[in-house]
C-alpha cells in the first residue's frame, strides 16, 4: 500500500518541470536529449507537430531556432524565433514592470534603457584611461623628466595582450532552455 510520502514522490516524479510557467529559462548541465528524456518530452523535429504520440514538446533549447507552432509562439509575432542564448551571459532589463517606476541605483544606471526582450548587445569597453607619473622601457624606469632627457611627460600608450579575443569574467558553460509549450 502506498504511503503518503510515496505518493508525493510519484507526483514529483511524473510532473517535474510542469510547474514552470510558460517562457520560463532555465539552466541545465544536461544535453537537449537528456533532458527531454528526464522530463519524458518529445525530442523535436519539428515543433509544429509532436515527435512522441503526437505530444508536443514542452522545451526547447534556447538558441535562436523559430518555434511556429508552440503556444510561445502568439506571444512572439510576428517572428515566432527565440532568442539565441548560446556563448552569452543573461543581463535583466532596466525596466522589469511598466507599472512601477523606482530609480535604479547610481552603478547600475545603463545608458540603453529602450532594450526589449531578446536584444543582443555587443560587447564593449566602458570609455576610460589610464595614467601613469612613470613609464617602463625594456625593464628601465623612468619617472617623469628623470633619467631621460627625451622623455616630456607621463603619457604613456599601455596595451595588454591576452590568449584569447574576449573580454569575459570567470563563468562555468550551461544549457539555457525555454518553455514554450
Amino acid at each position: 500500500m502506498p504511503t503518503d510520502e510515496n505518493l508525493i514522490s510519484e507526483w514529483f516524479d511524473k510532473n517535474k518541470f510542469n510547474h514552470l510557467q510558460l517562457g520560463t529559462v532555465v539552466t541545465s548541465i544536461l544535453n537537449f536529449e537528456q533532458f527531454c528524456n528526464l522530463n519524458d518530452d518529445p525530442i523535436p523535429s519539428n515543433f509544429n507537430s509532436g515527435d512522441k504520440g503526437g505530444k508536443k514538446s514542452k522545451w526547447s533549447p534556447l538558441d535562436g531556432r523559430g518555434i511556429p507552432g508552440s503556444k510561445l509562439a502568439q506571444y512572439l509575432t510576428p517572428n515566432p524565433t527565440l532568442p539565441d542564448a548560446r556563448g552569452m551571459f543573461i543581463r535583466g532589463l532596466n525596466v522589469l514592470d511598466n507599472n512601477y517606476t523606482a530609480e535604479l541605483p547610481i552603478e547600475r544606471e545603463i545608458l540603453e534603457d529602450n532594450r526589449t526582450v531578446g536584444q543582443y548587445q555587443t560587447d564593449e569597453f566602458k570609455r576610460h584611461n589610464h595614467s601613469s607619473n612613470a613609464i617602463s622601457v625594456s625593464g628601465q624606469t623612468f619617472e617623469e623628466g628623470h633619467g631621460n632627457p627625451n622623455y616630456g611627460g607621463a603619457n604613456a600608450f599601455i596595451n595588454f595582450e591576452g590568449n584569447v579575443n574576449e573580454t569575459r569574467p570567470k563563468n562555468i558553460a550551461l544549457y539555457y532552455y525555454i518553455r514554450i509549450n
